[in-house]
């Protein structure tokens, strides 16, 4: 049996305000990927452990916290 399979694509044309808006998200997610890579490799290095996703995401609320309106997406 043949399964045929349809792709679609589509092209977004945002407004400079929504430009702006995807940058500063993108921007952020790359900030808080960046903090929580280096937090995992030293708390691997000084326990040998790796970060449990529970752990990670309690640090994550408590960056969100502590830096303010400037992490609220």
């Amino acid at each position: 049996m043949v399964v045929m399979r349809t792709a679609y694509k589509y092209r977004a044309y945002p407004s400079k305000e929504q430009k702006e808006t995807l940058n500063r998200q993108m921007y952020l997610a790359k900030e808080l990927y960046n903090m929580l890579l280096e937090k995992s490799k030293a708390y691997y290095k000084e326990t040998g452990k790796t970060l449990t996703e529970y752990r990670m995401n309690v640090w994550l609320t408590q960056i969100k916290k502590e830096k303010g309106p400037r992490f609220k997406l």
